[in-house]
């Protein structure tokens, strides 16, 4: 019987744009601090930057425990089906060897 590979699981890959959004914050609040102090991006930044900042570095570790997670039950569950249903022992066809 093949076997039907796994399905994704979904937080590995928000994660890794949860990481992504909060590495861009980091790079455009450290780019507000060496701009202009009048431009809209930079006062929305410095208004905002902590609260965003937080916000991603929750999501970061709500999502990346999640993944792990959802992994770690995929696979207990996998392997209690491994040993309830246990793979049927190759017969070799051939003779025995001389």
């Amino acid at each position: 019987m093949p076997e039907t590979p796994p399905r994704n699981n979904i937080f590995f890959p928000l994660t890794i744009v949860a990481g992504t959004l909060f590495a861009i914050t980091i790079l455009a609040v450290t780019m507000a601090t060496l701009s202009d102090p009048r431009a809209p991006v930079a006062k929305f930044l410095n208004a905002y930057a902590g609260i965003l900042i937080g916000v991603e570095v929750g999501a970061i570790l709500t999502l990346g425990f999640l993944a792990m997670t959802v992994d770690r039950l995929r696979t207990l569950r996998e392997n209690r089906l491994t040993i309830t249903n246990p793979p049927e022992a190759e017969t070799s066809t051939k003779g025995p060897e001389s």
